[in-house]
């Protein structure tokens, strides 16, 4: 968050407009995740939203790599989640990653996608 961010929700809109282009008015939230501690020592919370069809994305390419849909069937089914070892400042640890097609979704945005997926299973 930044000091000009009401909140979590406020930083969430403000850094996906920033990053890839996502225009306020496409998005409308829908709750909050647990917070997550991730690696690099930051805490993040986690919004997720509703967003309305029709918008064009333009990305921030010294913040974003690249930016691609995946249905959120295939992210809540259990048999994509595959157990990864990695191994940071000397620890290893166990995380999960979702493979889909070319791509790669790991680190904080898999974790927040399988918590995603705990908080429905638990519903």
């Amino acid at each position: 968050m930044e000091s000009a961010d009401a909140g979590p929700w406020e930083a969430a809109v403000r850094e996906a407009h920033e990053e890839i282009g996502l225009a306020p008015e496409h998005v409308s939230l829908a709750g909050y995740l647990h917070d997550h501690l991730v690696i690099t020592g930051y805490i993040i919370t986690p919004a997720v939203a509703f967003v309305r069809p029709g918008f064009q994305l333009t990305l921030d390419t010294t913040e974003v790599d690249d930016a691609f849909e995946v249905p959120l069937e295939f992210v809540l089914d259990p048999i994509n989640h595959v157990a990864s070892t990695r191994v940071f400042a000397g620890q290893t640890f166990t995380t999960h990653d979702i493979p889909y097609g070319d791509r790669h979704i790991w680190g904080a945005t898999a974790g927040v996608l399988l918590s995603l997926y705990q908080m429905l299973q638990e519903g």
